[in-house]
């Protein structure tokens, strides 16, 4: 993998039945949807807002890890941008 490349985020498949467990599938399915959404979004912030040498070790950090430096990335740049109050939220 060179060091450009992202980290391929992981395919999700909803299945149902004709019976009541379709219903927790919806629900598995908007959670990994969610969590997609979120992990995507960590890697575009810390593109958008990280400084070039540190994006490859922050974008190969566990998810959890990855995206609690992006929220430290966005509230640095919203303090920047005069948005303490927001950045503290």
């Amino acid at each position: 993998m060179s060091q450009n490349s992202e980290i391929p985020i992981r395919k999700y498949i909803k299945l149902s039945e004709n019976d009541l467990s379709g219903y927790w599938f919806d629900a598995y399915g908007w959670i990994a949807c969610y969590f997609a959404q979120l992990e995507g979004l960590s890697y575009a912030l810390i593109d958008a807002l990280s400084a070039n040498d540190g994006k490859i070790r922050l974008k190969k950090l566990p998810f959890q890890e990855r995206t609690e430096q992006a929220k430290v990335l966005v509230c640095a740049h919203l303090r920047l941008k005069g948005e303490q109050a927001l950045a503290d939220e």
